[in-house]
């Protein structure tokens, strides 16, 4: 570790397995946080674990309500961090507290950009509270996806006649797409960000990624609150699809296969073959998010 001009405290060289760990310059560093950050590295081996044991896991970290961060794999945290905003500010803290998550338990983010550099992501959090002051988060643990692994690893795979899966958050916006969706919708998937600048505050999908907030997805939007799971035809995009969806239960997101209707058209039995596809899809995004939902809760104890 080393101390850092700004008055942080940081990894210098964490080596084989280890993790990357800085102590944000807004606190003051003394031997209670040094003591604080060494011990820490005894969970270096289960965030590692974490990342290899998903190919959906990019990063796996914790945050500390008092500006520590310890994060696998490695990079050089110093110059990313060293004069950005506290964890605090971002989602992947805060949408973990009391307030937002009163079960206590791993819960998801909506898509946003990370700071820590991997584009767009979406993450499992879980708090952590300790017995002697069981209502004061002490920190937070988190994995992160990003989007580029969900439509690469998820939704390329769920294609069959023509059609695509999509996967919408419980607000409507699509968290994940592939180009199929992308022509239709007429929008492009955000992966990558822009780190010119550092990221100070959260910056979410736009409007036009939302299907409640759209006029050419209305119906989409309605045929989707009106159950859990169903199939119907809508119009997605000014085009005639066939759409079967169904909710995961933790989070409560929704996978949405569509089909068009000239595909449709030439099935024998559009249902029976569109509730195929898109069980598939379903099964295949909820053991990805099961197997991770897992590990954060278990880290977080």
């Amino acid at each position: 570790y080393q101390d850092l001009p700004s008055g942080a405290y940081s990894t210098v060289d964490p080596g084989d397995g280890g993790s990357s760990m800085f102590y944000s310059e807004r606190t003051e560093i003394g031997a209670d946080q040094r003591a604080k950050a060494s011990y820490l590295a005894a969970i270096d081996a289960a965030l590692q674990g974490i990342v290899n044991s998903s190919v959906l896991a990019a990063q796996a970290y914790l945050n500390t309500y008092d500006g520590m961060t310890r994060i696998y794999p490695p990079f050089d945290i110093a110059a990313a961090f060293t004069g950005g905003s506290p964890a605090q500010d971002f989602v992947f803290y805060a949408d973990a507290d009391l307030e937002r998550n009163p079960s206590r338990g791993s819960t998801w983010t909506e898509p946003y950009v990370d700071p820590a550099g991997q584009g767009w992501i979406v993450s499992a959090i879980a708090p952590i509270y300790l017995p002697a002051a069981p209502d004061f988060l002490e920190g937070v643990v988190g994995v992160d996806v990003p989007i580029a692994a969900l439509v690469g690893q998820l939704l390329s795979n769920s294609q069959v006649d023509n059609g695509f899966s999509v996967l919408l958050d419980a607000s409507g916006t699509i968290i994940a797409m592939p180009p199929a969706a992308e022509e239709l919708l007429g929008v492009e998937e955000l992966t990558d960000a822009d780190y010119s600048a550092y990221i100070y505050e959260n910056q979410f999908k736009p409007d036009d990624f939302n299907v409640n907030l759209r006029d050419d997805t209305m119906e989409l939007a309605g045929a989707l609150a009106s159950g859990p799971s169903g199939v119907a035809p809508v119009t997605v995009g000014g085009e005639k699809v066939l759409a079967a969806w169904s909710t995961l239960e933790e989070p409560a997101w929704k996978i949405v296969t569509m089909l068009p209707d000239s595909t449709v058209q030439q099935l024998h039995e559009p249902g029976d073959r569109m509730s195929r596809a898109m069980l598939s899809a379903l099964w295949a995004v909820l053991g990805a998010f099961v197997l991770l939902g897992v590990a954060v809760a278990v880290s977080g104890r």
